[in-house]
């Protein structure tokens, strides 16, 4: 089965203030823990949309065997990158049988939930398996072929648990409680830096 990831690291970080895919977490900015955890996962290869900060986030991959590409309509917002994703990862593997989205800025997401999402997908047989984590029903999240079309007409300003809630009846959810952490505000970096003791950002 033919599975890629999308990363999507693209955002402006207008609630944060500084760009936080370079927020640093236990000696890792938040978009290469999330890369690297991707690349430990089944689902390859493994596609990050950049967009804000394009350059150094670039920068700070380059070493990793992930295809970056970038969103230059990023400011549209999220849909517009998971459109691009989605689009080059199709290009990269035309017989793609489902596509795993994450976002940078869950750092405790780990290549094992990962593999829970791949194997719940693999057994249930219904074409979207999403984490479920404080009653939300998101991502990271797996979606089949069959969905690819819904996928690319998302509206730039939505992502896709829009997807995943206008098709709740297809849709199977584990839970991942780690995925409930998020950083979008300096609030949620010093919670997070409050478990780790690490300079702000790199």
């Amino acid at each position: 089965m033919n599975i890629a990831t999308v990363l999507l690291a693209a955002g402006g970080s207008t609630r944060m203030g500084s760009p936080k895919q370079l927020l640093l977490y236990r000696g890792q900015t938040l978009v290469r823990r999330s890369t690297m955890t991707a690349l430990a996962s089944p689902c390859k290869p493994v596609h990050v949309v950049v967009g804000a900060e394009a350059d150094p986030v670039r920068s700070n991959l380059e070493d990793l065997p992930v295809e970056i590409v970038e969103n230059e309509n990023w400011a549209q917002g999220v849909g517009s990158s998971l459109r691009v994703g989605l689009e080059t990862a199709l290009a990269g593997t035309p017989n793609l049988d489902a596509v795993l989205f994450m976002m940078c800025d869950q750092p405790h997401v780990t290549p094992d939930a990962i593999e829970r999402l791949v194997s719940a997908y693999q057994q249930s047989g219904v074409p979207i398996v999403a984490a479920g984590y404080q009653n939300i029903v998101g991502v990271p999240a797996l979606f089949s072929r069959s969905i690819f079309k819904d996928l690319l007409a998302v509206p730039p300003g939505e992502d896709p648990k829009c997807v995943i809630a206008a098709h709740a009846e297809q849709v199977f959810s584990i839970s991942v409680p780690e995925a409930a952490i998020d950083i979008d505000t300096p609030k949620d970096y010093e919670e997070l830096r409050w478990m780790s003791d690490q300079p702000q950002s790199v």
